[in-house]
């Protein structure tokens, strides 16, 4: 009440919260990639991208890895993987 009383607006913080499996199986240009990737494919590289583009942006990315547990290895792995490269920091995933 006191900022909009004294004209000023309160700070904006952009966040982004990304619900997932961590398997990146299509890419943003549409390219289809394996449901059970045992290493990083180009759709895992294209999430990882477009995180990054949203932190350079501005934004704070943070990542919620789901139903992890009932991927095998080593794709959970590589789910994981995912998910952490693209948060804004390990932290945030």
């Amino acid at each position: 009440a006191h900022l909009v009383a004294s004209g000023r607006t309160a700070p904006t913080v952009r966040a982004m919260v990304v619900l997932s499996d961590g398997i990146a199986n299509r890419s943003h240009a549409g390219q289809t990639c394996s449901t059970t990737p045992t290493a990083p494919t180009v759709c895992t590289a294209d999430a990882v991208n477009q995180a990054a583009a949203a932190r350079l942006a501005g934004t704070t990315v943070f990542t919620v890895g789901l139903n992890l547990d009932n991927i095998d290895e080593p794709t959970q792995t590589v789910a994981r993987n995912t998910l952490v490269a693209m948060a804004s920091s390990p932290e945030k995933y």
